[in-house]
């Protein structure tokens, strides 16, 4: 047997790859790092060995996260072989060693399609019924906790918030809870809803907007998003699936970094086609509802298609903008019939441009 070997360790904490040296003692393995020459003993009763390959060789230890240590020398290969017969390691480890190389390809096949299954069904399905299940009090402490985070008091326009408020409120949103809609500076062309009934909208949105229809269709689709609880089934899926990665790498630091980093950039939160689809479809309802013309929404998808071929726009990146919503939006205002004037939400967008002139 040789003795020594050159192998990656990797400390399951992180996904850092270390260059280690091996010493095989008969009752242990002295792993030495070759940067910091830090050591580690593994009791050789405790080692666990999967392959993945005729030339390739992982071997775990300890409880989770685990070490790993990985080589393609066919030194360490033949090694490892030879302990698996003298049955030195933990009675399952032999397992994929002794599998030909068919059966373990049928195998990490098998992994490949329960990971498309898990993506396209599971996981949704479980966001949904994840945010199905939500106490809205849950909810509320959700999105103050993620509005602390992501707005500055210094950063809110009090005038328009107070003026935006004024102006949703002379819309029937048939919300069960209150709207709490937050203006706020910002040269970004974009607008996200916030679990717990809030609504953030960007200055900018405010300046370029053309009028009270297509305002009224912006919120109109934020509050569909919140009504259908597309926000929390979109974190849950973003970061059921970070999960499910770093469990596949053990990396335990970045399944604490998930949540930071979701709740953080909920602004960039990505809707799929479908979840888009169903808020434009909600929204325009809400419009035909309260009688105002459903071109709003038009005018809204018109308004980021121009910005959008000048320079990006933030909202298009979380909120895709395709050609089939285009014509469906303009498929539906086509056949309203019950547009009636709003005096009073005119009068409340007309006040509301007055304080950005």
């Amino acid at each position: 047997m040789h003795l020594y070997h050159q192998c990656s360790y990797f400390d399951g904490v992180s996904a850092k790859e270390y260059v280690a040296n091996v010493e095989m003692q008969p009752d242990c393995w002295i792993i030495t790092l070759a940067d910091t020459q830090e050591t580690f003993v593994w009791n050789i009763r405790e080692i666990a060995v999967l392959t993945v390959a005729a030339n390739e060789v992982t071997c775990r230890y300890g409880k989770y996260p685990e070490q790993l240590l990985t080589s393609r020398s066919l030194l360490f290969v033949r090694d490892v072989e030879q302990l698996i017969n003298n049955k030195v390691f933990k009675s399952d480890t032999s397992f994929f060693i002794r599998k030909s190389t068919k059966n373990i390809a049928f195998f990490f096949t098998g992994v490949v399609a329960f990971c498309i299954l898990f993506y396209t069904i599971i996981l949704p399905w479980s966001a949904a019924f994840l945010a199905a299940k939500l106490p809205y009090s849950y909810q509320q402490e959700m999105g103050t906790s993620i509005l602390n985070s992501l707005v500055d008091s210094a950063d809110i326009d009090v005038a328009l918030t107070e003026k935006m408020n004024d102006f949703a409120k002379q819309i029937d949103f048939k919300t069960e809870h209150e709207l709490n809609i937050i203006v706020v500076n910002g040269y970004e062309l974009n607008a996200f809803a916030v679990p717990g009934s809030n609504i953030v909208v960007y200055k900018r949105m405010v300046e370029e907007i053309p009028s009270a229809e297509a305002l009224a269709a912006l919120l109109a689709h934020e509050v569909a998003h919140e009504k259908k609880k597309h926000v929390i089934q979109s974190m849950a899926r973003s970061i059921a699936g970070y999960l499910l990665i770093s469990v596949v790498l053990n990396d335990v630091s970045g399944i604490a970094a998930v949540f930071v980093e979701n709740a953080s950039s909920l602004s960039q939160l990505k809707y799929s086609r479908s979840l888009e689809q169903e808020a434009d479809k909600e929204g325009l309802a809400i419009l035909a509802n309260n009688r105002i013309d459903q071109r709003g929404f038009v005018e809204l998808f018109q308004l980021l298609k121009k910005e959008d071929s000048q320079v990006n726009v933030s909202m298009l990146s979380t909120h895709p903008l395709t050609e089939d919503r285009l014509k469906y939006a303009k498929k539906i205002a086509g056949q309203q019939r019950n547009i009636a004037k709003n005096e009073a939400l005119n009068s409340s967008f007309l006040l509301m441009k007055k304080v950005v002139e």
